[in-house]
């Protein structure tokens, strides 16, 4: 067994034990494992930063991305976002926007395809509206609340083919009125006119 060395020498005096001098034989290993303790602290912290940085590069790329799409899909440049597979909130909600805008999309489709369907059925209703117009024996005129044409069949547009201007659609009824009569009377009084579409207004107010 080793024994610790007693310096100086005992010689009637009290007993002196150096613990920690150089020469004592566990100061060596207990050094070496406290240097080696911080070294490999030292690594551990170094390898720590290392992948915290790794992780968070990659975090703040996804995030970045993510807003990326996010600003294209608003400005209406695209219309998707870029896959993410992840596991955590990014990936859940990059795939949620995107389920969210391809529901959105087939909304659209299915709208536009309903619009399309219901605006061809109207423009048939309208054609066969107008043909049965057409072919009444009277003429037959439709103006809008602000007295602006809107259609006029073919007997009608007959009997005032000689209409200043035309049997135009968004023609003004008064302007119609004062121009046919206009036509009709060349040397008619301001007063005669007046009188005349007066009395025409009321008619055409009052069907």
């Amino acid at each position: 067994r080793r024994g610790m060395p007693l310096e100086p020498p005992v010689s009637n005096g009290a007993l002196g034990i150096r613990l920690y001098g150089m020469e004592n034989p566990w100061f060596g290993p207990i050094m070496t494992r406290l240097a080696l303790a911080a070294l490999l602290a030292v690594l551990l912290c170094g390898l720590t930063w290392h992948i915290s940085g790794v992780m968070a590069r990659r975090i703040t790329a996804r995030l970045n991305r993510l807003v990326e799409d996010c600003q294209a899909v608003a400005d209406g440049s695209s219309r998707t976002v870029s896959d993410d597979h992840g596991q955590d909130e990014i990936g859940l909600l990059a795939r949620t926007l995107q389920q969210a805008l391809t529901a959105y999309d087939d909304i659209n489709t299915r709208l536009e395809s309903r619009v399309a369907e219901r605006t061809a059925e109207l423009s048939q209703s309208e054609e066969r509206f107008r043909s049965a117009i057409d072919n009444i024996e009277e003429a037959f005129v439709i103006f809008d609340p602000q007295d602006r044409l809107v259609y006029a069949n073919d007997r009608f547009r007959e009997s005032y083919a000689d209409l200043p201007g035309g049997v135009v659609p968004g023609r003004d009824f008064r302007e119609m009125a004062e121009a046919w009569w206009r036509h009709h009377h060349p040397d008619g009084s301001p007063e005669e006119l007046k009188r005349w579409l007066d009395k025409r207004l009321q008619e055409h107010r009052h069907g």
